[in-house]
């Protein structure tokens, strides 16, 4: 068995093998390059593992700089998973071994692999701070209602009300961007750019949701599609207040609805910490849980996807960032995403 980077000729058979394999991520498709690099400039390896004439495996690398200097193969950059996709464990380390070797031409200090479910054996580091939770659909949605939480299923009984509407797809590209700007701010954290926004929505695995009362906004989020999975990332809040939390529960309730009865088979929570410290309105919603091993070459390595953002530092700059003009943080925000894929 060897492993090669293959050529563009070649991205039909590297698709097929992706859409077979149950265990494929969303991010893991050869087209999900093109999105990455015309955003950020990284340099794409397409591993592929080969028995034959035939894939046994493939790893998306990207060659990333860092922020005050120093290199990176990772896989993949701004993405919570998609890390080895293979056959086996010999066919794992075929991939592991090609990617520490294009790490080292590159002049790359490490390699960092976000695996979802399965844990690459070898001298890795391994961060399994974060997990998420598959609930399965495909039983309807009275079997649905039953694995939900007391406090969830109180909160969206709280938005009980037939002026209560989901819009979904929306094509208000901008009034969901203004309003994901303005709940990242709230919180301290920098925000993607609009066009990013766009450019997820025209790939096709994206689409906007809005829960309205009237034409007014309760909240909204981005809806992603992969396979017969759904999740919400990009959820915002219209404020700080009790109410609005209430409305996103009844906004992922009515998508979890729409998509049970579309034959979609599993909702995808989306990236928790362990520790579960995350927004309320994340937790509660049943399922299978499964792990996220986040593992880098060397094991000396010293900083995780997890303690990056743990830690004094990001305390302060959150706090500064709430306080920054909107039109600053505007401009400044995917500047700032950008420096940590």
């Amino acid at each position: 068995m060897n492993a090669s980077v293959i050529s563009q000729a070649q991205r039909g058979d590297w698709d097929r093998y992706m859409e077979e394999n149950p265990l494929s991520i969303a991010w893991q498709a050869y087209e999900w390059s093109h999105l990455v690099r015309q955003h950020f400039g990284y340099r794409f390896f397409p591993l592929a593992a080969f028995e034959g004439d035939s894939i046994r495996g493939i790893l998306p690398l990207y060659l990333v700089k860092r922020m005050g200097g120093g290199i990176r193969m990772m896989s993949v950059p701004h993405a919570v998973a998609g890390g080895i996709l293979a056959d086996g464990d010999d066919a794992t380390a075929c991939l592991l071994r090609k990617a520490i070797d294009l790490a080292t031409e590159c002049s790359a200090t490490e390699v960092a692999l976000k695996q979802y479910k399965v844990k690459v054996k070898g001298e890795l580091k391994v961060d399994e701070n974060y997990f998420n939770r598959e609930l399965t659909l495909s039983a309807g949605i009275d079997d649905v209602w039953k694995h939900l939480s007391e406090a969830n299923r109180d909160q969206i009984g709280s938005m009980d009300g037939s002026d209560l509407v989901l819009d979904h797809p929306s094509e208000r590209v901008d009034e969901f961007y203004r309003l994901v700007l303005a709940h990242h701010h709230r919180r301290g954290i920098p925000c993607v750019s609009k066009r990013w926004i766009g450019d997820l929505i025209r790939f096709g695995m994206y689409s906007i949701a809005f829960l309205r009362k009237g034409d007014r906004v309760q909240a909204g989020t981005m809806v992603k599609t992969f396979k017969d999975t759904v999740s919400f990332p990009f959820t915002c809040l219209t404020g700080d207040d009790p109410r609005s939390a209430q409305a996103v529960y009844r906004l992922y309730w009515e998508l979890i609805k729409k998509f049970t009865l579309g034959g979609y088979r599993i909702f995808h929570s989306g990236r928790i910490p362990q520790t579960e410290e995350t927004d309320p309105y994340r937790l509660g919603w049943g399922g299978d849980k499964y792990p996220y091993y986040y593992q880098y070459y060397p094991k000396t390595v010293s900083q995780t996807e997890f303690s990056k953002k743990r830690g004094a530092k990001r305390k302060y700059f959150q706090t500064v960032w709430k306080v920054t003009p909107r039109p600053l943080v505007k401009a400044l925000g995917p500047l700032i995403v950008r420096q940590f894929p």
